[in-house]
């Protein structure tokens, strides 16, 4: 059986998000330069304006109470983003800390995994890829890394880290 979203961006976040989540997340999402985003992503920037009249966020991201909220931008089904939250403290988000840090190469990374209270994940399918899903799914793990004091596993498999403009930045020893 062929899994839906195949493709993960992880956030492990070092504190919990505390502010007004889903206003906070929104205007985040809004005031992002998509126009030179979509030159970087390589996406079709024809797609900018139904975004902008679409995007929702569904859920807090700052709350506890469910394990996921969503990122809608646009009408069609595919165009929602999912993003799990898992508690390290519980079982699952313990296993599956733990998975991550036993492939963690990096000394950086794994020092910055064990400070981890939260996962999130952000799932994308293949078409999300290609349309403003991979664009606002690197935009969701900005915002979260930021306000969490986080680290990000990208689709490339590397690891980042924001630097004090919230660029990602790959972690290195050196």
């Amino acid at each position: 059986m062929k899994r839906m979203y195949p493709h993960h961006i992880f956030v492990f976040l070092s504190a919990p998000i505390i502010e007004d989540g889903a206003g906070s997340l929104v205007a985040a999402l809004r005031a992002a330069h998509f126009e030179t985003l979509c030159q970087q992503y390589g996406l079709n920037s024809g797609g900018i304006e139904e975004v902008l009249t679409h995007l929702e966020v569904v859920g807090n991201p700052a709350s506890d109470e469910r394990p996921f909220f969503l990122v809608k931008y646009g009408l069609k089904l595919h165009q929602t983003l999912v993003i799990e939250r898992w508690d390290t403290a519980e079982q699952d988000g313990k296993a599956l800390l733990e998975a991550f840090k036993a492939r963690a190469d990096e000394i950086a990374t794994q020092k910055n995994l064990e400070e981890t209270v939260r996962i999130l994940s952000i799932a994308l399918s293949q078409v999300q890829l290609q349309d403003m899903g991979r664009l606002l799914a690197y935009e969701v793990a900005r915002w979260a890394g930021f306000h969490g004091k986080g680290i990000v596993r990208g689709l490339d498999g590397v690891w980042y880290s924001l630097n004090q403009h919230q660029a990602f930045m790959p972690i290195t020893n050196s």
